[in-house]
């Protein structure tokens, strides 16, 4: 019995020392969006991999990001104000707002989202940093696509 247990723990040691380099591409709208892959961050970290992280400042009033954690952390913001900025829950947070499904608000979310990922596809700097950290994984969130697209650029596979 003593020599299976024994060789169960042989054969399952690579398995469980397996570190990845992660990247996480975080687009902040709210300090939740950043203190959730800070988290995520730290949890992954502790599970033994090496995490870094590109944040995207649609908020720039979001100074946090959100991990101890994480091994390389690169902010970016558009040379000018966000379009962010303007949505009517930043402008004028108490006032009650119904936002419509296509309204001005969906406006100002493609408006936001188009103009980071011009800027940042634009910006050769930022799709080198990626390159540097020679990545196994990447993770973004589901709505901006644009991370997707720099891993593609990157040559993450997954």
């Amino acid at each position: 019995m003593d020599i299976i247990a024994f060789l169960f723990c042989l054969l399952t040691l690579p398995i469980s020392s397996l570190t990845y380099k992660i990247l996480i591409y975080q687009a902040v709208p709210a300090p939740s969006h950043i203190h959730f892959s800070g988290k995520l961050t730290d949890v992954l970290v502790d599970a033994g991999h090496v995490v870094d992280k590109l944040i995207i400042e649609w908020n720039p009033y979001v100074k946090s990001n959100g991990t101890t954690k994480a091994t390389r952390i690169k902010r970016f913001s558009l040379s000018k104000p966000s379009p962010w900025l303007s949505m009517p829950h930043i402008t004028d947070p108490f006032k009650h707002t119904f936002y419509y499904p296509f309204g001005k608000e969906q406006r100002v979310f493609q408006n936001t989202l188009e103009e980071f990922c011009d800027a940042i596809v634009s910006d050769k700097s930022i799709l080198e940093w990626i390159k540097q950290g020679e990545y196994d994984a990447a993770m973004t969130n589901a709505h901006d696509a644009c991370g997707f697209g720099l891993f593609y650029l990157a040559g993450i596979k997954s």
